[in-house]
């Protein structure tokens, strides 16, 4: 999340500052969003076409708000182009994640960067080195609805694996922020009336609780895995 000594508001203000000026310098549009016809490029050229097409094959969808106002309604398992926001986080997660995914040595830099004891990285789909929006093969927290990865379910931003020196394979779960901040009202009800405490009530009794979705989504299939983990 960006920030500095004049505290994470102000800094991100100041990022948003500069991605309008960005926007209207490289596509001459005014603020940060850009028309669906040019979406595609919050994706950096390097990564773009991989990560489409990763996005695609697996029905993931991209994260997207009101301010999309050229998206056209997508039907069935089309996924489409991501949104067009400067600022978000998935994309962001995308464009710095998405090298280490096909290449092992980078990933295996990556994990390095946590701790030395991680020493061999280990794919975990697509014979890649990162999962995006990652939900597991089974429903962990009992959450109503379809399972769609990105939407309306806990998913992951980023999972990767590695392989300790002690031989023990361990799974890092990735949350990625960029210009995101919170205040003060509740969210314990989703805007569509959902009671989001009444969904994992039967496991925030447990005193040995986590306590957020994706931190429970990663214990859970952590526990029920005994090599690499099975995406879907």
């Amino acid at each position: 999340m960006v920030g500095g000594p004049e505290g994470p508001r102000r800094g991100e203000s100041k990022e948003r500052k500069r991605l309008v000026e960005y926007a209207r310098k490289t596509w001459e549009v005014e603020g940060h969003v850009l028309p669906y016809e040019v979406a595609a490029e919050t994706l950096h050229e390097s990564v773009r076409e991989n990560a489409l097409a990763y996005f695609n094959r697996h029905r993931i969808k991209w994260w997207t708000s009101r301010w999309d106002v050229s998206r056209p309604k997508l039907q069935g398992d089309v996924v489409g182009l991501p949104t067009g926001h400067l600022n978000s986080s998935q994309v962001a997660c995308v464009n710095d994640l998405e090298p280490a995914r096909v290449d092992p040595e980078l990933a295996g830099r990556v994990m390095r960067n946590l701790g030395d004891t991680f020493f061999d990285v280990q794919p975990v789909e697509d014979d890649g080195f990162v999962a995006y929006e990652w939900i597991g093969k089974d429903n962990y927290l009992g959450e109503p609805g379809a399972r769609v990865r990105g939407a309306n379910i806990t998913s992951l931003d980023g999972l990767m694996c590695a392989e300790r020196d002690d031989g023990k394979r361990v799974l890092v779960v990735i949350e990625w922020k960029y210009l995101e901040s919170y205040g003060p009202e509740s969210v314990a009800t989703s805007s569509r009336g959902t009671d989001r405490v009444a969904t994992y009530q039967h496991l925030l009794d447990n005193p040995a609780c986590l306590t957020t979705p994706a931190a429970l989504l990663s214990v859970a299939t952590t526990s029920t895995s005994s090599s690499s983990p099975t995406t879907s």
